[in-house]
């Protein structure tokens, strides 16, 4: 940061090839940007400065165009920009870019084609895009978010992709027409499965997700029927 090395990454991010029939050359720029989506996800990793810094340097732009399916760009450089974009997104005015510039549709479907770091990935920056904003939160549910987000509560891809949906799931749960979907998508037996969990976080983004679902008189009979039959099992 203090040697001004996040533009040149940036830069990077945008590399193609001058002649696009040079398939050595659109190898080489994959690579490229595979690896400054990489550095660029190290860098925002716990670090406001940096995160503030990337999308000063016009950093999210380029990220969100890499995650796009359409583009030849590997798994491998997806996962990282969208990792990038879950921290960057920890800064209000970065979130509000990544929505602008329409980043969720590209995460949602990370969420359903990757593997189980890239679910972990989109969950994370799907609960940052959402945390306190209902009307995000409404636009992630509009295309097809909450039941990826509840199956990734089973666990089956991961401990890390179980504990970023169940919190996906909590800040989503903000929106009161997300309430009523999470539970048409079975929400609620699982986020109730996860109150026994031994990983902490997990487990209070659950409780947090079932606290505000039961704001609707219809999930309190759910959620007390699950809790009981846990109890009893």
């Amino acid at each position: 940061l203090e040697e001004d090395g996040v533009q040149p990454l940036v830069d990077a991010l945008k590399d193609e090839p001058a002649n696009a029939k040079d398939q050595s050359a659109a190898d080489k720029s994959k690579l490229t940007r595979q690896q400054a989506a990489a550095a660029i996800s190290l860098l925002a990793l716990n670090n406001t400065k940096a995160q503030e810094a990337i999308a000063a340097a016009g950093g999210i732009p380029p990220l969100i165009r890499i995650m796009e399916p359409t583009r030849a760009d590997t798994m491998e450089a997806r996962e990282f920009a969208t990792f990038a974009l879950a921290d960057i997104s920890l800064v209000s005015k970065n979130r509000d870019e990544v929505v602008a510039c329409q980043g969720i549709v590209p995460i949602v479907s990370l969420l359903n084609e990757g593997e189980n770091d890239g679910k972990k990935a989109a969950a994370a920056a799907l609960a940052r895009l959402a945390a306190g904003h209902t009307e995000t939160a409404a636009d992630i549910a509009g295309v097809g978010a909450i039941p990826l987000l509840v199956a990734l509560l089973s666990g089956a891809h991961g401990d890390g992709a179980q504990e970023e949906g169940a919190g996906a799931l909590y800040q989503l749960a903000e929106n009161a027409n997300n309430r009523l979907s999470i539970t048409e998508a079975g929400g609620i037996g699982p986020l109730v499965v996860l109150l026994g969990s031994k990983n902490l976080r997990a487990r209070e983004h659950a409780e947090g997700a079932l606290v505000r679902l039961s704001i609707e008189s219809a999930n309190r009979v759910i959620i007390i029927e699950k809790l009981v039959t846990m109890l009893t099992s």
